[in-house]
Formats: structure tokens, C-alpha cells, sequence
């Protein structure tokens, strides 16, 4: 490589590896490329770097490279230094003090956990630019970058830092942006710290509350401060007025319950502005008024900036008529309020609000009904966050497209009007024991979900009357027995979801109402027996996906079932002896799903004519015999699982699996591996084999494959780990395996 390198050098000026298989990247002085790129070089580990005065750029990712060679500084003229993927750990700041040209290093997706700070007597760098993202910093101290004074940026996103500060007052006096985005954040405390220049600090994605100090005096160019994705729960945003150039806030996407400015309250008026020129429109996604006392009247002024609007506050009466100039207002969240009126929410004809949510409405002696029909007249979603009402009415007035009551702890009922305009009906934690019958009443209704409540019996023949309906959702509740329904065509609907009920009898046939349906999920529930009546066979031509997983099945015959189109079958974790079939009736299955029942033994026969199986699931069974002596096809199975079984030996010689790509047998008895690559396997990525009592001799024996990452034994994770066997597989110097002697 080295002669390579320097007899092409004399007619290129740039060089770039697409893969690199050598161990050694050798840098000579004759070597005259002013840039070498190196991608996917995953066996270099060392960099030999003599003295060169041409080399300017050096980039190098996915390798095997655990340090930066003291040897840098050699490259004279180095300006841009990139080692992405690697194995640093440990990274000398010392070693890039001698290079007078240094612009930018890039150290991206490594093991940092440790700057060794450079001596600021000894140190002559002009760094501008450090990129240390997604590596395992821990803790940073500000004062490590002092010997680097022409630094602009630093980049720290995706490490694991709890805590930024300075060990002494310091100056960075270059410095423009410092980011620290996703790295567990919970301490941040630069008052020691001046950074004349800085006008971005990034910290989205933390754990910061409150919100740190930031002073005038530290930060005085101060123009973008991003606070997204944190823990704040009050911000004061008078605590911000000191920063004198702030042109952009983000406190989005925190657990604000209260944004306010303390320096404009006054004592009856709770005034905020939003002054375009300080604050950005995402600040505002959680923004609430609250806990004000006394008679307290809002005002709010006209902006385009403003989103959504929370007001949570029991005094507040009336909505101020200027909300009607807060031009980009989407979202109004009224909690613990005493309004009796939203009429002064009414824009024109064309205008709608995306939704409104409510939650604990103080409101006297206004129905809730009437309540509703008037934010229908602004929205077309309205939500409860928590209901307290018994009874619910929905009358024909009533205009919203969708109604979401979460927490209706207290709701035994509700009665519906003749509507031809909800959609879609949620109602969460309830008091409900049936369907109320008016439900039929809502003829538009497209999607109906009843979680958390108390439903005993599943009414389909109230429900096929819903000839819009889509889907129905009924999880974690009590349904114990299915009233059926006569065959109807319902043309739309898509899904029944029965999740987490106390079902122990299915009849099939009771489902034929709902034959057009995609989606059938019963899992999770008491299920002993599935049936199919009387009436021959039961036919659901689009069903796709069948869940019956999280049972007590013992046995499952599928030979009154017609499902031409089913491509999931999920029966996992129930008491199955045996593979249900016919499976040949369902010619397009893709995934099979069979884990964690009590086979002990499977032929691979009853998977004929399965040309579509792609995922095969039978791990965690009590398989001791696999029978695959037939020869058979299965020309588009991906993945085979079979691990945690008590098979003693697997053998796959008749079957055709040419797409197979993981086939899965750990924690067996197996003490071969199975003869998968003697066969025609190309596409073979990965052989699980962790967990089984295989030989030294055997590994050995499949040494390649193993060094290839596509047979997988279980390797000890440090150099003191002993095997119970006192027989050692070895690899490498960091990959040991233990063996049966």
C-alpha cells in the first residue's frame, strides 16, 4: 500500500478508498496528496504517519482505530482531520497543538470518554472547529478548550454529558455556537464563562429544569437560545430580558404548565406580548396562562407567532375578543375555567380551529351538551382530558367530526341523537357496561374506541348497523361473550381489536357480520377454544392479519376457515401441542408466528405450499424432533427461529431455502452446527448458535464463518470471565468463546 499510495500521488492530487482491507494506513514523506478518504475500513487499526508537508485533509470512516497516533504531527500542513466510526476512547487535545494550519476535527460516533486537556503555555493551534457527537463524554469542562482561542464551534450532541462547567473563569472569545443536543443534560452553569462572540447554544433534547441562568454578561451577542425537548415545567420569561440581542426562544416540546412574564403582570389583567422580534412560533406549542388570582380578565395582543393556547385558571369568564387577531392560533386548551361561552371563537364560514381540548370546565349551570354544540361550531375535534360527567348527550346540532373523552371515570352511558357528522368517537376509562344502543344513531361514524371501561358483551348487530364503520376498538375491558350479527355488507369496515378482554369462547361464524374485515385481534385474552359453528365454512376473503396470541389454546383447526389473503397468523405464547392446520389455506401467510407454546415436535411438511412464508416463529417451544426429511421449498422464508428448544440436532438438507438470511438455534442441546453452509445459502447473514454445548473442535471447524460474523457463539465479556468447561475457543485476542471439551 505504501508504494501504491506513493506512485499514484505523482498523477492525482486526491485519493479515495471506497473499502480499505489493510491493517496499516502508511503516510510517507513522498506520498504528495493533498486529501486521502478512506470509507468502510474496518480491519485498519493503525495510522503510520511520517513526516509529510502536502497532506492538508484526512478522512477515515468505519475503522477499527482505538487512538490518535502521536505521529499526527507530523502532517505539517494538516487542516481538516475526520475519524468517524471508530474505536477512540481517549483523545489528547496535546496532540493538535503543533499543527499551525488545524481548522476542523471531526471525531463522530467513537467511544470517547475522556479529553486530556492541552498545555495553554505549549499549545499554538488555530482550531476552529471540534465535533465530538455521539460518543460517551460524561462530564465537560469548559476550561479544556482555553488553549484553542480561535475555536468557533463546538459540537458535543448525542453523549452522555450530565453536567457543563468551568473550573476557572475563561474566556472564548471566538466561539459562535456550542451545541449539546440529546446528552442527558441536567446541570448546565457557565457564569464563570464569557463568551463575547457566542449568538447559538444549543441544548434540545435534555433533562434541564429549571431553565439555567444566562446573564448579559456571559453571552452578550446571544441571538438563538434552544431550550426544545427538556423538563422545564414554569419558565418566567422576564429571567430572558437581560439578553439584550435574543432574536429566537424555543421552549417546545417541555413539560411547561405555566409561561408567563412576570414584569407585565398587573394586578386584575394578565398581559403577555409577543413581541415577533424576541420570540419563535414553536415556543409556544405549550404555552399556558395559569394560577392567577382574583377577578382576573386576559388580554392578549395581536402576533402571528402564537400556536396554541392553554388558559388554566378557575376565574378566568371570558375569552378575550382580540384572540380572533392571534392569526395562526390552531390549538385552544381550556382547563379549570369558569367560560360559559366560546362564541367569541366564531371566524368566517371557512375558518376552523384543528381541535379544542377541555379539561374540567367550571360551568355552572351551562349543559355540557350545549358546551359541545358550541365548540362544534368552531372545531372540529374536541377533547376532555378528564371527564367528570355521568351521562353524556350527543344532540343532532352537534357538528364536531371527531369527540375524545379520556378519564371518563364516571360515564355509565351516553345517548345519541340522529348525526351525520362525527366520525370518531374515543372514550377512555369509563363506567360503561354495553354499547348504548343509540349508537346507532351516529350513521357517519367511522372509527369507535372503548378502552379502560367495563364492557361485558360485544353487540355486533348494533354495530353492522354503522354501515360507514371502520374500525372498532374495544381493549382492556370485560367482554366475556360476542351477541352476534347476521352476514351484512359492510363495505368500509377494516379492523376489530378485542385486546385484553376475557374471552375463553370464539365462535367464527358470530363474526361473520364483519367478514370484510382486514384485522381480527383477540390476543390477550382467556381463550380455550375457537370454533366455527355449523354453517360449513366461514369465509373472510380480506382478512390480512389474525392475532390470536397470549391465550390458553391447546389445539386449532383451521379446516372451516377460507382466508385466501391472510398473511399474518399470530399464535404465540398459548398451549399449542401441535401446528394448526390446514396452513395450505392460506396461501399468501408471510409470517407465522408460533413462540412459546408446547410443541415437542414440528414437520416441516405441514408448511407446504407456503410460497409467500417469509418469518417462521418457533422458539421457546419444547421441540426435541425437527422433521425435515421431505424435500420442500420455501423460496421466500427469511428468517427461521428455533432457539430456546431441546433439540439435539438440526437438519435442513431437503429443505429449498435460497432467500434465507437468519436462522436462529440458540439455546439448544445442539452439539453441531447445522449443515447450512454445505448448501446453496447465499444470502445467510447470521447463525444464532449461543446456548448450545458445541465443541472447540466444531468452532474451529467453522473459524471463517465465525471471523465473518455470519456463525454466532456466545463470547465472554472480559479477559477474567471463566468457563465452567475449561475449554477456550479463541479468535482473537478480545473474542473468546467457551466450549464443551
Amino acid at each position: 500500500m505504501e508504494r501504491f499510495l506513493e506512485a499514484t500521488a505523482v498523477y492525482f492530487d486526491e485519493c479515495k478508498f471506497q473499502h480499505y482491507h489493510e491493517r496499516i494506513l502508511p503516510i510517507t514523506h513522498i506520498v504528495t496528496y493533498s486529501a486521502v478518504a478512506i470509507d468502510h475500513a474496518t480491519k485498519l487499526k493503525h495510522l503510520q504517519l511520517a513526516p509529510n508537508e502536502y497532506l492538508e485533509r484526512l478522512q477515515i470512516v468505519d475503522s477499527a482505530i482505538e487512538s490518535v497516533p502521536k505521529t499526527v504531527a507530523n502532517l505539517r500542513k494538516l487542516q481538516f482531520l475526520v475519524i468517524d466510526k471508530a474505536l477512540l476512547q481517549v483523545l489528547d487535545l496535546n496532540l493538535f497543538c503543533t499543527l499551525p494550519h488545524l481548522r476542523s476535527l471531526q471525531f463522530v460516533d467513537n467511544r470517547i470518554s475522556l479529553l486530556l486537556p492541552a498545555d495553554p503555555q505549549n499549545c499554538a493551534s488555530s482550531l476552529k472547529d471540534l465535533d465530538l457527537k455521539n460518543n460517551h463524554l460524561t462530564n465537560l469542562n469548559l476550561a479544556t478548550f482555553v488553549p484553542f482561542a480561535d475555536l468557533t464551534r463546538l459540537i458535543f450532541d448525542g453523549n452522555g454529558i450530565f453536567s457543563v462547567f468551568t473550573s476557572t473563569g475563561i474566556t472564548l472569545i471566538h466561539l459562535s455556537l456550542l451545541s449539546l443536543m440529546g446528552t442527558r443534560l441536567s446541570f448546565f452553569d457557565i457564569d464563570q464563562l464569557f463568551l463575547p462572540e457566542c449568538s447559538a447554544i444549543d441544548l434540545t433534547n435534555n433533562r434541564l429544569n429549571p431553565v439555567p441562568k444566562f446573564s448579559n454578561t456571559s453571552v452578550p451577542n446571544l441571538q438563538v437560545l434552544t431550550l426544545k425537548g427538556n423538563q422545564l415545567s414554569t419558565v418566567d420569561l422576564a429571567n430572558f430580558e437581560e439578553l439584550q440581542q435574543l432574536a429566537h426562544l424555543d421552549l417546545s416540546e417541555n413539560l411547561l404548565t405555566s409561561v408567563y412574564a412576570s414584569s407585565s403582570l398587573k394586578k386584575h389583567t394578565v398581559f403577555l406580548k409577543f413581541p415577533g422580534q424576541i420570540l419563535y412560533v414553536t415556543m409556544f406549542e405549550n404555552c399556558t396562562l395559569a394560577n392567577f388570582t382574583g377577578s382576573v380578565q386576559l388580554a392578549l395582543e395581536s402576533n402571528d407567532y402564537l400556536a396554541e393556547l392553554i388558559v388554566y385558571n378557575g376565574s378566568i369568564k371570558y375569552l378575550p375578543p382580540t384572540i380572533r387577531d392571534i392569526r395562526n392560533l390552531k390549538v385552544l386548551n381550556v382547563r379549570y375555567t369558569q367560560l360559559t361561552n366560546l362564541s367569541v371563537l366564531e371566524q368566517q364560514p371557512s375558518t376552523k380551529y384543528l381541535f379544542i381540548q377541555i379539561q374540567r370546565l367550571l360551568v355552572g349551570s351551562v349543559a355540557v351538551a350545549d358546551l359541545i354544540v358550541g365548540a362544534s361550531q368552531v372545531a372540529e375535534l374536541l377533547m376532555f382530558k378528564k371527564f367528570r360527567e355521568n351521562t353524556l348527550l350527543l344532540p343532532s346540532a352537534l357538528t364536531l367530526k371527531e369527540l375524545i373523552l379520556h378519564d371518563a371515570v364516571a360515564l355509565g352511558d351516553f345517548t345519541a341523537g340522529m348525526n351525520s357528522y362525527l366520525e370518531r368517537l374515543e372514550i377512555d376509562r369509563c363506567a360503561m357496561t354495553i354499547i348504548p344502543p343509540s349508537v346507532r344513531n351516529l350513521v357517519k361514524l367511522k372509527d369507535i374506541s372503548v378502552k379502560h371501561c367495563a364492557i361485558r358483551i360485544l353487540n355486533l348487530a348494533l354495530l353492522v348497523q354503522l354501515k360507514q364503520l371502520e374500525t372498532a376498538m374495544f381493549m382492556w375491558n370485560q367482554i366475556s361473550s360476542i351477541y352476534p350479527a347476521q352476514p351484512s355488507i359492510m363495505e368500509n369496515f377494516d379492523s376489530l381489536i378485542l385486546s385484553h378482554n376475557q374471552l375463553r369462547q370464539l365462535n367464527m361464524s358470530a363474526l361473520l357480520g364483519l367478514q370484510r374485515m382486514r384485522t381480527l385481534a383477540i390476543d390477550n385474552n382467556l381463550l380455550v377454544h375457537v370454533h366455527f359453528g355449523n354453517q360449513g365454512i366461514v369465509n373472510f376473503p380480506r382478512l390480512s392479519t389474525l392475532d390470536l396470541s397470549n391465550n390458553v389454546l391447546q389445539n386449532l383447526s383451521f379446516v372451516q376457515l377460507r382466508a385466501p389473503n391472510l398473511e399474518s397468523l399470530q399464535l404465540s405464547s398459548n398451549e399449542l401441542t401441535t401446528v394448526p392446520g390446514p396452513l395450505q389455506r392460506f396461501p399468501k401467510l408471510v409470517t407465522l408466528a408460533l413462540s412459546g407454546n408446547a410443541l415437542s415436535s414440528v414437520r416441516f411438511v405441514d408448511f407446504r405450499g407456503l410460497g409467500h412464508l417469509a418469518h417462521l416463529e418457533m422458539d421457546k417451544n419444547r421441540l426435541q424432533t425437527l422433521d425435515a426429511t421431505t424435500a420442500l421449498q420455501l423460496p421466500r422464508l427469511v428468517l427461521l427461529k428455533l432457539s430456546g428448544n431441546r433439540l439435539q440436532s438440526v437438519n435442513l438438507d431437503k429443505l429449498s431455502l435460497p432467500r434465507l438470511i437468519q436462522l436462529d438455534v440458540s439455546f439448544n442441546l445442539l452439539t453441531d452446527v447445522p449443515t447450512v453452509f454445505d448448501q446453496d445459502f447465499k444470502l445467510l447473514q447470521v447463525v444464532a448458535v449461543v446456548g448450545n454445548p458445541l465443541t472447540c473442535a466444531t468452532l474451529e471447524t467453522h473459524r471463517s464463518y465465525i471471523a465473518k460474523e455470519i456463525l454466532i457463539p456466545k463470547w465472554l465479556l472480559t479477559e477474567a470471565e471463566l468457563c465452567s468447561t475449561g475449554q477456550l475457543f479463541v479468535l482473537n485476542e478480545k473474542r473468546r468463546a467457551c466450549c464443551a471439551p
